[in-house]
């Protein structure tokens, strides 16, 4: 190793850190949430209308779960 045990010299490896801006950001997070609570929302409809079915009941008395 030519620089010895210098640790201050850079990676030359590492890919270099691309900023963004901290609006388009934030604006990307805010989507990604709505998303998210949208899944959620389905989910929770699912699950309770299997509960409302009894699908669920009989899933886990046909199994040996």
């Amino acid at each position: 190793m030519g620089n010895g045990y210098n640790l201050d010299i850079n990676n030359p490896y590492q890919e270099k850190e691309k900023h963004r801006d901290l609006g388009e950001m934030l604006t990307e997070y805010q989507e990604l949430m709505v998303g998210v609570s949208e899944t959620r929302n389905l989910l929770k409809a699912e699950l309770m209308n299997a509960l409302n079915e009894g699908e669920i009941l009989d899933f886990f008395k046909k199994s040996d779960i």
